[in-house]
């Protein structure tokens, strides 16, 4: 799968985001199905590529609640 991109603002930052996005699957017989997810694999701010590691938990689920909201 290849990542998207996509840019979102988060308390007034522009943000520049690559991520891997899940599609909710629904349940069958044979398959527990899964929950929507988004994966995020790289955060851009004005072209400065920020580690991953360095974010707080907190900011990280921001940016992820506001890519969701713009992949439905």
């Amino acid at each position: 799968m290849k990542a998207k991109t996509l840019n979102v603002t988060v308390k007034g930052i522009d943000i520049d985001v690559e991520f891997d996005h899940q599609p909710k699957e629904h349940q069958t017989r044979t398959y527990p199905g899964c929950p929507e997810s988004v994966c995020l694999t790289e955060v851009k701010i004005k072209g400065v590529d920020l580690a991953l590691e360095l974010l707080s938990n907190l900011f990280i689920e921001l940016i992820e609640e506001k890519v969701l909201e713009a992949v439905l």
